[in-house]
């Protein structure tokens, strides 16, 4: 028996866990003993599988979820534990985004692969599409299109800011909120509290199906609104200071 055992941590990477491909601060270090004493931790990332290559000394010890909500994998099995795809007629929303001057760039991410579409023939129609990104240069700009793309697809998809430029769109009622509930399903009765971490409006779906939901302090508008709590900023070492926070309430 560990200390940490049935505390599940599940954290977004960019700007809350990560810099890029490095770790922040103590969070390393803080994450292995979280894990040697019983605790379960892994990401929830827009991501793809094959980014967690690049990460030394960090290993997550459950499923991961990538794509922003649409793929949960196991590394351990080498395995799709679960997995939604865009609707197979997702041109709809790529036609209506290349009539947007202002987007600077469209990504369209399959399962371990992301392909940058200049035209509407770029998209393929037999691709399996996990989620399409639009890329502005502007924030605010970027905050119009993603209104402009909820108003006339929001029946259709999920529709969110990935970062401040990007907007992200997955498949109806698919984004990091549904992915964790699938995640406590897999895992069961390993799990009896779960912490969710994040800085983006893409976070705070999971952030309300968390027992616990922690911002960054960096963190945008919407996920602090989503939060229970607002902790340090993610170049502090947020995550280390969380797994301080939950060793100091043990009972």
């Amino acid at each position: 028996m560990g200390k940490f055992d049935g505390y599940l941590i599940c954290t977004d990477l960019d700007g809350t866990f990560t810099n890029g491909h490095d770790i922040c601060g103590e969070n390393a270090k803080y994450v292995k003993y979280f894990q040697d004493n019983g605790g379960l931790f892994t990401v929830s990332t827009g991501r793809l599988p094959g980014h967690f290559s690049d990460f030394e000394g960090f290993r997550p010890n459950c499923p991961v979820i990538t794509h922003n909500g649409a793929v949960i994998y196991d590394f351990e099995k080498d395995e799709i534990l679960y997995k939604r795809a865009l609707p197979n007629n997702c041109t709809e929303l790529c036609d209506f985004a290349f009539g947007n001057e202002k987007i600077s760039r469209l990504h369209m991410c399959e399962m371990y692969e992301v392909s940058v579409c200049k035209t509407l023939s770029d998209v393929r129609r037999d691709a399996e599409y996990f989620k399409a990104v639009f890329c502005i240069d502007d924030e605010q700009e970027t905050i119009i299109f993603r209104d402009k793309l909820k108003e006339r697809f929001g029946d259709r998809y999920c529709i969110f800011l990935g970062w401040s430029t990007g907007i992200e769109a997955l498949a109806k009622d698919i984004n990091k909120g549904t992915a964790v509930k699938k995640l406590r399903e897999i895992l069961g009765d390993k799990v009896k509290k779960m912490i969710c971490v994040g800085d983006s409006e893409s976070d705070s779906f999971m952030m309300r199906e968390a027992d616990i939901g922690y911002a960054v302090e960096n963190a945008d508008k919407a996920a602090k609104a989503a939060a229970d709590r607002v902790t340090v900023h993610y170049e502090k070492g947020a995550i280390a200071q969380i797994i301080r926070d939950i060793e100091n309430e043990l009972p």
